[in-house]
């Protein structure tokens, strides 16, 4: 294993782990009688907020990549790309030199996924629900296509008075 260290960032890389007989890649962290256990062991901090990055490869015999980005009051911006001034670089052609930003909100204390206006846009793996709020347009893919919704919010049809 590989491991890069920055001061608001660091990554590890490995060779994927897979599975002998079926060459299926091994999840980064598995569930076994009630009990979560991680592959690779990571030192995520317990004393500040931080997210955790996982690369979903499909290729065979790639690398896996975990990138934790722990922000602070000088850095709270992350760029994701595959340009070499990108925080967190992904070596991919679909991928634009400065794709997305990674924005860590101090006031709330989450998270924002923003796109960089890039080529092909930014996809996110959900694997819970999505909060939904009125007049924000959503995409979701599923395979190759791409179906984009607007929430809008109910406003009652009003009766008009007959004219008089």
């Amino acid at each position: 294993m590989v491991k890069k260290e920055e001061k608001n960032l660091i990554s590890y890389t490995w060779k994927q782990f897979e599975c002998e007989i079926c060459k299926k890649p091994y999840p980064y962290v598995f569930k076994s009688n009630g009990t979560a256990y991680r592959l690779v062991d990571v030192d995520i901090p317990i004393d500040k907020n931080f997210l955790l990055l996982e690369s979903l490869t499909f290729e065979k015999n790639s690398s896996r990549m975990v990138h934790l980005i722990m922000p602070d009051n000088e850095k709270h911006v992350f760029k994701l790309g595959r340009g070499h001034e990108s925080d967190v670089r992904v070596s991919d052609i679909s991928v634009s030199r400065c794709h997305a930003l990674v924005k860590y909100n101090q006031d709330n204390g989450r998270f924002y996924l923003e796109d960089n206006l890039s080529k092909f846009g930014t996809l996110v793996l959900a694997k819970s629900s999505i909060d939904l709020e009125p007049e924000m347009t959503k995409a979701v893919q599923i395979g190759r296509s791409v179906i984009s919704f607007t929430v809008k919010p109910y406003i009652p049809q009003q009766t008009q008075a007959p004219l008089q």
